[in-house]
């Protein structure tokens, strides 16, 4: 895996711009109506490291939304170990947001067994978000976005 900086922590004017804009030229065509961006959390915390001005100026001129989460089981740390972490998480509060990665470390293995698991204990998916992980909804700044945007 290549190293990555979380926005928050870019000192180059235009790397936020370009990475957040690159990527929705990635997506292209495959991109959602509300061209969702999650941000790089560097290992998971929530934080001023997400974003930085740039980044945020950027989400709101393109009209991106921000999506965040609520948990993370560290598939990236422990591709055998996380679905029992990751349930708990689920168990834990009424709507999970969960960050999970396919890369190739076979934590993707399990995630069939987490997913039986999960709707064996009553637990749904949707495709949608607990509105506190989305402080920013089509370019709008919804909720409070300080505590994620470094000064």
């Amino acid at each position: 895996m290549t190293h990555r900086t979380p926005l928050g922590l870019l000192q180059d004017k235009g790397k936020a711009r370009k990475e957040i804009l690159d990527a929705q030229a990635a997506l292209g065509e495959l991109a959602h109506p509300d061209r969702l961006f999650r941000p790089f959390g560097g290992g998971g915390a929530l934080g001023p490291h997400l974003l930085n001005q740039e980044a945020l100026a950027v989400l709101r001129e393109e009209k991106i939304t921000c999506v965040l989460w609520n948990a993370i089981p560290r598939d990236w740390e422990d591709p055998h170990g996380w679905v029992a972490r990751a349930l708990e998480q689920c168990q834990g509060q009424p709507w999970t947001l969960l960050v999970l990665h396919d890369l190739p470390s076979g934590a993707m293995a399990h995630l069939p067994a987490f997913i039986a698991t999960l709707r064996a204990r009553g637990g749904q998916f949707e495709q949608d978000f607990p509105p506190d992980c989305v402080p920013i909804r089509r370019g709008e700044v919804i909720q409070d976005i300080g505590p994620y945007v470094s000064a």
